[in-house]
């Protein structure tokens, strides 16, 4: 079994506990982590992600460490952009030489998604050492995201149509706004913003300049211990994101824990959101930046309560089958013990 060490440089959501905190270690610097890690002295170490420029001298702490303790590691890939596409051909020809060691060292290189896939195996990743599986994003923990629990009252009369996120633009937040006239022309609903984020302000103005204000509620950050409470009360989650050339959905994971909470899905193919969202089966996906679209799509499941539940109970069925953290996590830790020898 394995028993984790946390290594962390800054924790952005501000949501840890005192106890979340306990045991672990954080680092200033790369040269500050790699003697963390002297000192920790980890048999198994998971480096960090290779393909976001800012981390690649993480990753020379990570390789350091190993080479000169003779200590496996693992390397882990959400990334699904290419690389060339993000950065431009110069600085991902250099990206591509320095964490080419990094990534052919690993004793396992770790991909969610096809395109992280993609990028592990231009960077010249071992094939017969890249597993795709579910890491980092673990999935959830079927039993605390169940339809079955409290409910938040969300402000509003009408069905709540949850918005669980980053209030930012690539997010598709307008998107919804744009769609919500077309929504209220239907059936009496309340879009419920759920997050934070720098387009806040401005989702408020356009809310007002729209005429829908009253309905239009942005609650701000949620714990993450209180989301199922707002999923469980949601008539369907809405999760429209759009691709940018420095960013698209890796994973998609309010939509999982809809899933989990038996909510149904509106959301876009942006990234790799197909992969974990079926088309018709657990959700609907539909075209990006299209708020006629979208509309459609959640009036589709605001009107139909048949429709609604039957792809509430298939969200249900597939969250407890595919992405229940805990089997996750144990298939996982098998696969990493085996790979660096453990086993």
């Amino acid at each position: 079994m394995l028993k984790p060490i946390h290594f962390f440089q800054r924790a952005p959501y501000g949501d840890m506990t005192a106890s979340d905190l306990e045991g672990t270690y954080q680092f200033k610097s790369p040269a500050d982590l790699y003697g963390k890690l002297r000192r920790a002295r980890p048999q198994i170490v998971q480096g960090g992600e290779a393909f976001v420029r800012r981390l690649v001298p993480t990753a020379w702490a990570v390789l350091a460490y190993s080479r000169l303790h003779g200590r496996p590691y693992i390397v882990p890939s959400l990334e699904n952009l290419p690389v060339a596409g993000k950065y431009g051909p110069a600085w991902a020809a250099a990206m591509r030489a320095s964490i080419r060691p990094y990534i052919r060292g690993a004793a396992l290189d770790i991909a969610i998604n096809a395109g992280a896939e993609s990028n592990l195996r231009w960077a010249g990743a071992r094939p017969e050492r890249i597993e795709r599986m579910m890491y980092g994003t673990w999935g959830v923990d079927t039993g605390e995201f169940s339809p079955e629990g409290a409910r938040e009252e969300l402000p509003g009369s009408g069905a709540k149509i949850v918005f669980l996120g980053r209030i930012d633009r690539e997010k598709g937040v307008f998107d919804l706004l744009e769609a919500m006239p077309a929504v209220l022309d239907r059936v009496e609903a309340d879009l419920v913003l759920v997050g934070d984020g720098p387009d806040r302000q401005a989702v408020k103005d356009a809310a007002r300049a729209a005429g829908i204000e009253g309905k239009v509620h942005l609650l701000g950050t949620v714990m993450n211990k209180d989301v199922p409470r707002c999923l469980r009360s949601a008539s369907v989650l809405a999760a429209p994101s759009r691709t940018t050339q420095k960013w698209a959905e890796q994973v998609g994971m309010s939509a999982i824990q809809a899933l989990a909470c038996g909510v149904p899905v509106v959301t876009t193919p942006s990234g790799s959101i197909a992969e974990f969202i079926e088309d018709g089966v657990t959700g609907l996906l539909v075209p990006e930046a299209d708020p006629s679209a979208l509309a459609a799509a959640l009036i589709r499941f605001l009107t139909q309560e048949d429709v609604r539940s039957q792809f509430a109970a298939r969200a249900r069925a597939e969250a407890v089958r595919r992405f229940d953290a805990r089997t996750n996590i144990r298939a996982i830790e098998r696969r990493i013990l085996a790979a660096c020898g453990f086993s």
